[in-house]
């Protein structure tokens, strides 16, 4: 009864932006003594993982004490935390329901852009898509797109081919550069013969994308 004769104000709290993302990480990130070498510059890494994963404070918090635990994990001896620490820290934070309607894919550490054999046509597309999915938050952010735009923020690419062309070699590449997950979708989950039930499953497959990014 207390609470029903008092006023009260919802308030609904946004994820933090690009910009603020990156004054999180240049705020939290460790110490340039914890580094293996070469030590990042703290800006470009700031930069570069405000861009790839929409984190909040907190997760941006415990990504890198998963890092340092992983740099513990790989050598206790000297325990020194490597960009690909904090890229695994980040990914720990995210995608973690996506695996009810896909299959997470691990990307291979040996392969590099001239595996790819492909018309010098495709490479550049393919190297377009790469440097586009690398600053798409940073032209949403500094150029104000975000506030314009409500809908149509993401990005599609549409790989087309033969099987055994590529396509899933390209898609591999490009998560390894960019320091992210790939998923595989499931459609034996995804297929349902319940009307209505397929569409609501690929609904929910992308809005648990977008929020694992």
């Amino acid at each position: 009864g207390h609470f029903r004769r008092k006023p009260f104000l919802r308030v609904e709290l946004a994820g933090p932006g690009y910009a603020l993302r990156r004054r999180l990480w240049e705020a939290h990130l460790p110490p340039d003594a914890e580094f293996a070498q070469p030590v990042p510059g703290a800006a470009v890494l700031s930069e570069a993982l405000a861009n790839r994963f929409q984190l909040t404070e907190g997760q941006i918090v415990d990504a890198i004490a998963a890092a340092r635990a992983h740099a513990v994990y790989r050598n206790p001896r000297e325990p020194l935390v490597t960009t690909d620490d904090l890229y695994e820290g980040c990914r720990r934070q995210s995608g973690r329901r996506l695996l009810t309607f896909a299959k997470r894919i691990e990307p291979r550490a040996e392969l590099s852009f001239a595996d790819l054999v492909l018309p010098e046509t495709n490479l550049r597309q393919l190297r377009e898509v790469q440097h586009r999915i690398r600053t798409m938050h940073r032209v949403y952010s500094e150029l104000g797109f975000e506030h314009r735009l409500r809908l149509g923020r993401g990005m599609v690419v549409l790989f087309t081919g033969s099987s055994g062309t590529g396509k899933t070699m390209a898609a591999d590449w490009l998560a390894r550069e960019l320091g992210v997950d790939l998923y595989k979708a499931d459609l034996s989950t995804l297929v349902s013969k319940w009307v209505g039930e397929t569409e609501k499953n690929l609904n929910q497959l992308f809005a648990e994308a977008e929020d694992s990014s």
